[in-house]
């Protein structure tokens, strides 16, 4: 079952770091069977062995600690792996940070247009009312509204 949950480290690591989005990908990466990778990652012994784990080191020169995968001795990564995933995780929070903050200020901006819409509405609307309640009084104060209403009973 090491076996396994060392199989499935390295599917994540590629899921997150190197476009890999399914077992098929995995598989069809390493030159390997989907159903054959389908078992390895769901544990099945048979399919989880070295020959698999050499492969993915050999696909992916660089990346994953051989020792690692074979025998569980170290981390999952090379070194120089590891440091290129901190530099892009770094790189990534301050590109991350700084696109959050260019759409802060495009929503800002788009919602104080939209306010400033809202208002000329709102000031538009106010205008209408006045101008209803003129007529309104203009029509209840005029002669002829007495004998309209009457009219129309």
């Amino acid at each position: 079952m090491r076996d396994k949950k060392r199989l499935i480290e390295v599917y994540e690591h590629l899921r997150q770091h190197f476009g890999i989005h399914t077992k098929s990908d995995f598989a069809k990466a390493i030159d390997y069977g989907r159903t054959s990778m389908s078992a390895a990652l769901n544990g099945n012994e048979k399919y989880l062995t070295n020959n698999l784990f050499e492969s993915i080191c050999n696909t992916y020169k660089d990346v994953f600690n051989i020792d690692y995968l074979l025998n569980g001795n170290g981390e999952l990564l090379t070194p120089m792996e590891e440091s290129k995933v901190i530099d892009i995780e770094k790189t990534s929070i301050i590109d991350l940070y700084a696109t959050l903050i260019k759409e802060v200020e495009g929503l800002r901006m788009m919602l104080k247009e939209e306010l400033n819409e809202v208002r000329d509405i709102k000031k538009s609307l106010v205008e209408d009312h006045q101008m209803l309640n003129n007529v309104i009084d203009r029509i209840l104060d005029s002669p002829n509204y007495g004998i309209m209403a009457a009219e129309n009973h």
